[in-house]
């Protein structure tokens, strides 16, 4: 008889857990930015930068490139490539670095490899400073 007992309250102890509701999922939250680069930035032309591209305002049309980079490397790595030019003269390797609402970019085409410093041996062919243009 004690046994049945236990084996019923066993029974009804599996039968409650199996209708246990599914967890609840979490709240969709707004992405972070991946690094500091997002943003608007004005300097000698004005650089809209998303998480995927970097799009460069020289003048009067402006130039879309795909943007990949490394926040891990040190100092931190970028690369662009240009969306409707398919030749690899627009193909850029670059470092970067955020000091405040400054954006310094050195690059070099692909061709001539990433630069290693901003300054000195190893700089890059291009140096540029942006500023953040506030929201």
């Amino acid at each position: 008889m004690l046994a049945r007992r236990y084996l019923a309250l066993l029974l009804v102890a599996a039968l409650s857990l199996a209708f246990a509701p599914a967890p609840m999922t979490r709240a969709s939250r707004r992405p972070r930015p991946i690094s500091g680069m997002e943003g608007l930035w004005q300097g000698g032309s004005r650089l809209l930068i998303t998480a995927d591209r970097l799009t460069y305002h020289p003048h009067e049309s402006p130039v879309e490139y795909v943007l990949s980079f490394d926040v891990r490397a040190n100092p931190m790595t970028y690369d662009i490539r240009s969306v409707h030019k398919t030749d690899k003269a627009w193909d850029y390797q670059g470092i970067w670095r955020i000091e405040g609402d400054t954006l310094t970019l050195c690059y070099s085409h692909a061709s001539h490899g990433r630069p290693k410093s901003f300054d000195g041996p190893g700089k890059g062919s291009f140096t540029e400073v942006y500023k953040r243009v506030p929201r």
